[in-house]
């Protein structure tokens, strides 16, 4: 199964647009699973709308969804400002962030959750894909 959705980049799309995902994502997903997918999602879309985007309110976000027979994935595409090539790499170790700090935690927060992490960006578009294997929900 495929989908694709589209949101405005602002912090006030991102929560329905993650409750919609998770409703798909709920039929494939186990309940461990699907907590990981909405937060990484949730992460994701933030730091896309905050750092692509500057927060302005400008611009679009599309995420496609699709339901494989081992894993469920998804894919961030956005036309805002790129991020680094080497983003998950340089991401801090979950154990090592300050879980009280009100930022910063996204990507190292990301890269746990998500079975498979990968950022590109090419003519323009920035992708970035998180993969999640699936569980008993499948």
């Amino acid at each position: 199964m495929r989908r694709a959705f589209e949101m405005p980049a602002t912090i006030d799309a991102v929560d329905p647009t993650v409750v919609s995902l998770k409703a798909v994502a709920a039929g494939y997903l186990s309940d461990d699973k699907l907590a990981a997918f909405e937060i990484a999602l949730c992460e994701a879309l933030v730091n896309v709308v905050e750092h692509a985007f500057d927060g302005a309110g400008t611009g679009a976000i599309t995420v496609e969804f699709e339901a494989g027979s081992d894993t469920v994935a998804l894919v961030v595409s956005d036309m805002g400002r790129p991020a680094p090539p080497d983003l998950f790499q340089n991401a801090p170790a979950l154990e090592a962030i300050d879980t009280m700090a009100e930022s910063g935690r996204g990507l190292s927060l990301i890269g746990h959750l998500a079975d498979g992490v990968s950022y590109r960006s090419s003519d323009g578009t920035n992708r970035l894909t998180l993969e999640f294997v699936r569980g008993d929900g499948s």
